[in-house]
């Protein structure tokens, strides 16, 4: 099957890898024998991702974190 793409304003052409990777954690993350979409708002393995996130984030537009 010939692969598509878009070559539209916006995303970029993704490596399957990462829809890979995007795969197994949407359905298991971190092995947790639940989906990323089904683990609690609170659990520690979710603040672990958001924080991650936002100091990725931060980093690529480089933002400066102050406390007021």
């Amino acid at each position: 099957m010939i692969k598509m793409h878009n070559f539209n304003a916006g995303l970029s052409v993704l490596p399957n890898e990462v829809f890979k990777k995007s795969t197994e954690y949407i359905l298991n993350f971190n092995h947790s024998g639940l989906s990323l979409l089904e683990i609690s708002h609170l659990s520690i393995d979710f603040l672990d991702l958001k924080d991650k996130t936002i100091n990725l984030i931060r980093s690529i537009l480089n933002i400066e974190y102050r406390l007021r």
